[in-house]
């Protein structure tokens, strides 16, 4: 932001109410300036009348007009030095405190390679929502608390993105732009229908004849939660036993089983080879040492063929998530727009430190061939195939 622009756009009408106020302030102060600089010049230069009606003497006149320029000169100066020390003040002084009170965006803290928001993003995304991984956070500081935030979500099956922009204004988000996609969830089935027995059989019966119906290359995305929790050294068990599927994300329990699936929190697995650039930070591992699951996997030098220890992996990883969220705080809520969301990501800690981690759904992508022993083999509670393609991209 610049002084021309914003003056520019205040000729226009095209300012907000707080920088209109500013502006008509500054207007206010240069005219009470201009009035007292005037003043002081005429009782400064005591121009004597006889001067002015004197015609013949160019020499006094010449003196004179110097005289006038001089200390119209300073008079300039003066008021140019004013403006550029009030103008510095406001925009480098008073702007950087303002928005050290608020949520900062562009603030590079918890890693090296990028700001602070997109380590959030890629956290909450991870977390809450399946299938999608967001992009670099590109953030424009308009000054005095207030941001510009622009990203994307990769829609991991698709391959499509989703674009989403937010003003973000002290602390609350002003203004979004989002793509309605970003609202579907591929576990809204169980999460509605977890205690009606015969919706869920009516949901499995037609998967099961989608799956039938389908080229047998037909690639697709599929929800699936079984009858009894697995644990995380059951799951990699799982995962290593279908190596034609890829297990992509796992939804974790946060409660006990017969409470009602309301919320829905989880993390990405093995299978899901799409790393971001954030993924080689090291900064942020000195803290979360497994916020990446694969860095966490290098670092350890643990044999990745062994369930035990991909299950270990697994631990850690979803700890390592759930305190960065917890430590981030009221910052995490203004992105997703939910108050007090802290206390869900607290008692999820809580209930996997004491009852151990229990995974009950996955999302998985397979071809239809291989996905039709899983149904068959497997003892499941909801099988739903959420989108399907005529074949597997690579």
């Amino acid at each position: 932001m610049d002084y021309k622009d914003i003056m520019k756009r205040y000729q226009l009408n095209q300012v907000s109410d707080e920088e209109k106020m500013f502006i008509e302030k500054e207007i206010e102060k240069y005219e009470a300036m201009e009035e007292y600089f005037s003043e002081k010049l005429e009782d400064e230069l005591d121009i004597p009348e006889n001067t002015r009606d004197e015609k013949g003497n160019s020499q006094e006149t010449i003196k004179l007009k110097r005289s006038v320029d001089h200390r119209l000169r300073k008079v300039i100066l003066k008021s140019v030095l004013i403006a550029m020390g009030v103008w510095i003040s406001i925009f480098y002084i008073l702007s950087p405190v303002v928005d050290a009170f608020f949520y900062n965006p562009q603030k590079v803290s918890v890693g090296e390679l990028d700001h602070d928001v997109s380590f959030d993003l890629a956290a909450v995304t991870e977390l809450n929502m399946p299938g999608m991984s967001p992009s670099t956070a590109f953030v424009d500081r308009k000054g005095f608390g207030v941001y510009h935030l622009t990203y994307s979500y990769l829609d991991q099956f698709r391959g499509d993105f989703y674009d989403v922009s937010h003003v973000i204004r002290r602390g609350k988000i002003a203004s979004s732009r989002k793509d309605l996609v970003l609202r579907i969830d591929p576990f809204e089935n169980l999460r509605y229908y977890n205690n009606q027995k015969d919706i869920l059989n009516e949901l499995n019966e037609n998967a099961m004849a989608d799956v039938d119906e389908l080229n047998p290359v037909t690639y697709g995305s599929f929800s699936i939660s079984f009858e009894e929790d697995l644990t995380l050294e059951e799951l990699a068990r799982l995962e290593d036993k279908y190596e034609d599927i890829q297990f992509q994300w796992a939804a974790v329990r946060t409660g006990e089983k017969d409470e009602e699936l309301i919320e829905k929190l989880g993390m990405s697995l093995m299978g899901n080879r799409l790393m971001g650039s954030l993924a080689g930070d090291e900064k942020i591992g000195e803290k979360y040492p497994a916020f990446s699951l694969m860095n966490w996997m290098v670092r350890s030098k643990v044999d990745v063929t062994d369930p035990v220890n991909i299950a270990e992996g697994y631990k850690q990883h979803y700890f390592s998530l759930l305190e960065y969220v917890i430590d981030r705080g009221d910052n995490l809520e203004i992105l997703e727009q939910r108050e007090k969301k802290t206390i869900l990501y607290k008692d999820a800690l809580e209930h996997a430190k004491n009852e151990g981690i229990r995974v009950y759904g996955l999302l998985v992508y397979s071809e239809m061939k291989h996905i039709r022993e899983f149904m068959e083999k497997e003892n499941l509670r909801l099988f739903d195939l959420n989108d399907a393609q005529a074949y597997k991209r690579y």
